[in-house]
């Protein structure tokens, strides 16, 4: 189809919209007469139920067709594959008005799966969305001669010379040696953030501080550990994982950051428990850059068609799973999106909102066989074994599209999916907090994680001052929020820079009322401490899982199991970095809580 602006696609496009919205209110109440029930052998006089049936399918074949004659005259082909979708979505409405009795058992035609009618012309919208215009330049021009269009050809062939040769030289924001005098930053995002960057320090902090900084998109960062013994390492290590600083700190390679003047207002931009893996002994050693969120997504079309409320709690979740279920719908936990190794990520929540602890004080044993965290992974696992919730989901995006789970936990990646890729349910869902846990004070405890990306000073610097004073001033609001619209306005709605900085994440293009919602859940933000071997702690919480799930078996059991093995791995590497020895504790390793955070992470004093 030709290319242009969307004022002729527009009818067609709020007519594809309302058509998939009548689809989704008829597939609805197909569900509640038969229950969701498909029996091959079982026939329905659903005119008798629904008596316009007919009449809204063959009006919708009549609209789909008059939208497709009109479409194929802004296209050079008898036949526009952009109206394949279209096309195929009719056929499917033609195959449903020839039995309207045997719809119940059809509803894959109708509106349920990615193959649907609904989905199908989902898709189409999304593509006249997609055909826009793109302007290369604009000339405003008087009599004087429009310029050519195209190049001369002398001057094409010495640019396509210049291009080639250049192929050899160094790329732009590769790593390089920089000079003495340059602060040197080693950033682990893609080119369209580093350019940003750049453009900003050049205009911004180079200027005030007479600094000059060269930005290098980071090669691996699984080497960067490498590139610092060897003494190659950057000043500054940017967008790493929120796990990397801990790496760094037990190996005594990055800076405590609590040693920097003005430590305690840079902490105070932060969620506390965004902090805690940044905690080594009584050091801090990392400072958050970016942040996630985990919040409860839900169509707010079959929320209310159903009239179910939006659970605040786990009893909560528990009350309307009969309701969705008895209408082919779910819940989806996260849980059911990992494969068979389960994250600290999906399973804290569950340890963290009943009052339990990872480990124990001084860091030498798990706790996660503790009676607080038992009730926790009871319940954890009892939603997929006792409430059916389904076990593995693999993408909750297209389910929620479908409506086959139209409520769940999720993260940023599936809000921006919604928000850029789902036209056809737009502004038919939204975002409430993380079901929690109702405390003995009558509060909601709605602890779940949010790491992302971090930032980290490495202790081979000769320029901690200066490292210090780029992550004051990058880490700022005020350059926050700027960085923040000029990737958008460059790149983009997708590029979404989730800032970690509370105050800048407030000024942030996104709707008020999320905003509200983000921010009140990341006051529960959180997550796991980092202690040597905390990873088979990880490991066998996932495995506890997998064996209460698929093998049934005995929770308590299965735990003292678990703790068994973990503890061994612990005191193994507690022996490798220097707390034990010959099995005796030498010195106690502190593990950093939320309450801990707070009292010596701003600013206290040390011990």
């Amino acid at each position: 189809m030709k290319s242009g602006c969307l004022e002729p696609y527009r009818n067609s496009y709020v007519q594809i919209v309302s058509v998939m919205e009548e689809m989704t209110d008829l597939s609805l109440q197909i569900k509640r007469l038969t229950g969701n029930t498909q029996d091959r052998y079982r026939n329905w006089k659903l005119a008798d139920f629904i008596p316009d049936v007919e009449a809204r399918l063959q009006r919708w074949i009549d609209t789909l067709a008059l939208m497709e004659e009109g479409l194929k005259t802004y296209s050079e082909h008898a036949n526009p594959g952009e109206l394949t979708h279209l096309n195929i979505a009719r056929q499917h409405l033609d195959r449903l008005i020839s039995d309207i009795d045997d719809i119940p058992n059809q509803m894959t035609l109708l509106a349920d799966g990615d193959s649907s009618a609904a989905q199908l012309l989902g898709t189409m919208a999304q593509i006249l969305l997609e055909n826009g215009l793109d302007i290369e330049s604009m000339y405003l021009v008087g009599e004087a001669p429009m310029p050519r269009t195209r190049p001369n050809p002398i001057i094409q062939a010495w640019e396509s010379t210049k291009r080639f040769f250049l192929s050899f030289s160094n790329q732009n924001y590769a790593v390089i040696e920089a000079d003495d005098d340059t602060l040197e930053i080693w950033v682990n995002y893609p080119r369209q953030y580093v350019e940003i960057m750049q453009q900003i320090i050049d205009q911004t902090f180079t200027p005030e501080t007479g600094i000059e900084v060269l930005l290098s998109i980071m090669p691996d960062e699984n080497k960067l550990i490498l590139a610092n013994a060897a003494d190659r390492g950057p000043d500054i290590a940017l967008g790493v994982n929120h796990w990397v600083p801990y790496e760094f700190a037990i190996r005594d390679a990055a800076l405590d950051l609590r040693d920097f003047e003005g430590y305690e207002e840079m902490v105070s931009r932060f969620a506390p428990g965004v902090m805690i893996p940044y905690a080594f002994e009584d050091g801090l050693y990392g400072l958050p850059l970016t942040q996630n969120f985990w919040v409860t997504f839900y169509r707010t079309d079959i929320m209310n068609s159903l009239d179910l409320p939006v659970p605040e709690t786990w009893n909560e979740v528990i009350e309307i799973l009969p309701e969705l279920q008895r209408f082919g719908m779910n819940y989806f936990q996260p849980i059911a999106f990992f494969g068979g190794f389960k994250p600290f990520v999906a399973t804290i929540p569950f340890i963290h909102q009943f009052g339990g602890e990872l480990y124990s004080s001084n860091g030498m044993e798990t706790m996660i066989n503790s009676d607080a965290n038992i009730e926790g992974i009871q319940l954890m696992t009892e939603l997929f074994t006792i409430y059916d919730m389904p076990k593995q989901v693999p993408n909750f995006y297209n389910h929620f599209r479908t409506g086959l789970l139209p409520i769940g936990i999720s993260d940023l990646a599936t809000y921006l999916q919604l928000t850029i890729a789902a036209p056809e349910i737009a502004g038919k869902w939204d975002i409430a907090p993380h079901p929690g846990v109702l405390n003995e004070n009558g509060e909601i405890v709605r602890y779940a994680a949010a790491g992302a990306q971090s930032v980290i000073i490495l202790r081979s610097t000769d320029k901690p001052d200066e490292s210090w004073l780029f992550l004051d001033w990058f880490l700022s609001t005020e350059t926050q929020v700027d960085f923040a619209y000029r990737l958008q306005t460059a790149n983009g709605t997708e590029f979404l820079w989730n800032t970690a900085n509370l105050e800048a994440f407030r000024q942030i293009p996104l709707p008020a009322e999320h905003i509200d919602v983000i921010l009140a859940q990341w006051e529960f933000a959180i997550e796991a401490s980092r202690i040597p071997g905390a990873y088979m702690v990880e490991r066998e919480l996932s495995n506890a899982w997998n064996k209460i799930v698929f093998d049934d078996a005995n929770p308590r059991i299965t735990l003292d199991n678990a703790v068994r093995i973990a503890n061994r791995e612990i005191v193994y590497r507690m022996e490798e970095f220097g707390y034990v020895e010959n099995s005796q504790i030498i010195k106690p390793y502190p593990v950093p809580t939320i309450e801990t955070i707070d009292y010596w992470l701003r600013g206290r004093n040390r011990d």
